[in-house]
């Protein structure tokens, strides 16, 4: 009969873990892949319509007539500009003309905008949180280490004396 070692319950859900996320980013590897070459959707593309939306302007899409007067001229505004409107209402009478524009959350685009650029506000540790994550690595690292001789050691041990390790199994 060969020896079979089996793996210790924590070090199977560790690499079930590993095996889960190597899958996630490959399928999200292949759904970026295609959104780029199928629907020419790019990280590009999608912060220029951020800054089309953050940085929309009303005056845009008006005109002051010899008065002062706003007069609406939705001709004067480019493509970009269109795309920080959520609503154009336009309704014409026989004496007047009323025009109602909305725009879409400029706030909202500018702090993902932001966000991309590194401009915004990301919470600082303080010097003791610094401290006790180094600690808790460094006592990670050791546990690792120590777990990992103690394993070999077992390995080896089943080797020259031709015996199966069996683990503790966690219920």
């Amino acid at each position: 009969r060969q020896c079979q070692a089996k793996p210790i319950h924590w070090l199977q859900k560790d690499i079930r873990s590993y095996k889960v996320a190597a899958r996630i980013d490959e399928l999200s590897e292949r759904v970026k892949d295609r959104a780029e070459h199928v629907f020419d959707i790019t990280a590009d593309r999608i912060l220029q319509e951020l800054a089309s939306v953050g940085f929309a302007n009303l005056r845009d899409f008006f005109q002051l007539d010899g008065n002062g007067a706003p007069q609406l001229a939705l001709d004067r505004a480019a493509r970009h500009q269109w795309a920080g409107l959520a609503k154009v209402t336009v309704e014409e009478t026989r004496t007047s003309k009323r025009a109602e524009l909305k725009l879409l959350d400029k706030k909202g685009a500018l702090i993902e905008h932001g966000k991309h650029a590194g401009l915004c506000y990301r919470k600082q540790e303080t010097d003791v949180e610094k401290l006790l994550r180094a600690q808790i690595e460094a006592a990670a690292d050791d546990f690792d280490t120590h777990v990992n001789r103690l394993l070999e050691g077992e390995a080896k041990r089943a080797q020259t004396e031709g015996k199966c390790i069996e683990s503790r199994r966690e219920n």
